[in-house]
Parts: structure tokens; C-alpha cells; sequence
């Protein structure tokens, strides 16, 4: 498996392991919580920014584009149906290459597309995680999200 096509599992793992979740956080009456409804935004909105930086530059998402929890997936998975499009359009040795960009401080930085790429799939990782923790403080067992088991489900 080459690194592009692991990168564009890993992608899909992302919006999976939200969905793991969603029912759960729905029979706990939490899909309207502050920390749910911030974090599906929060993982909608970095995967979209880091996807219009990557691609032309031009950002025209906000962090203040807050949604449902549904759409918020929803958009997520249409954001990953993006960026694998994307990826299948670049040459596997154009992983390598920088990105310029415009951080949200206005920062001036370069970060190759690779490391880019492992972010946006870590990020939405670890908000995963997060959403795990809730459901546990409100005294729900969360639905295995590991990526094992997602690989063992989508071969």
C-alpha cells in the first residue's frame, strides 16, 4: 500500500469513527451540547480549511460556520470525498512538496503537503477521542473507534 493511498484510508477512518458515535450521543440527548456541537464543527472546519490551503489557497470557510451535529457530519464527509478526489489528482511523489500558506494568525509558513495530510488525519483523531470521553462522563460505553476496527470493517 502506497503512502498516498494509507493516507486516503485514513481520511475515510475520520468521518467513520464520528458516526460510531452519533447514535450514542443522540440516545444520551447530548448531539445538542456545547462541547459536542464545538468539536463536529471544530473537525468539519479544519478539514475544509486545510483542504482550500492545499488546493488553491483561497479559504472561504470560517470557524463560525457552525451547523447540527448531522450536517456537521454530513459536511465532513463530503469534505473527505474532497480530499480523496484531490489526492487521486496528484502525482504519489508530489506528497513531498511544500505548501505555502497564510496561517489564521496571519502567519507566513511552509509545511510539506505529507505532514498536511497526517494532520488533518490526526486531528480529527483525537476530537474523536474527545467525543469518546464525553459520552463516557455522561456514563455511556462508546462504540469501538479504533482504526483497527475500522480497517477490519472496510477491508
Amino acid at each position: 500500500m502506497t503512502i498516498r493511498t494509507l493516507a486516503m484510508r485514513m481520511l475515510r477512518y475520520g468521518p467513520w469513527a464520528i458516526e460510531q458515535h452519533l447514535p450514542l450521543l443522540e440516545q444520551a440527548g447530548l448531539l445538542d451540547d456545547e462541547r459536542v456541537l464545538w468539536i463536529l464543527n471544530h473537525v468539519t472546519f479544519a478539514r475544509r480549511l486545510w483542504l482550500e490551503r492545499v488546493r488553491d489557497g483561497r479559504i472561504t470557510t470560517s470557524p463560525t460556520d457552525v451547523v447540527d451535529a448531522r450536517a456537521a457530519l454530513a459536511k465532513c464527509i463530503d469534505d473527505t470525498a474532497a480530499w480523496i478526489a484531490w489526492l487521486e489528482s496528484v502525482a504519489s511523489d508530489e506528497l513531498d512538496v511544500d505548501i505555502r500558506f497564510v496561517t489564521l494568525e496571519r502567519e507566513r509558513v511552509t509545511q510539506s503537503l505529507a505532514d498536511i495530510v497526517m494532520h488533518v488525519i490526526n486531528h480529527s483523531t483525537h476530537h474523536t477521542h474527545e467525543l469518546g470521553v464525553i459520552l463516557r462522563a455522561n456514563g455511556v460505553v462508546p462504540t469501538p473507534t479504533d482504526y483497527i476496527v475500522y480497517t477490519r470493517q472496510h477491508p
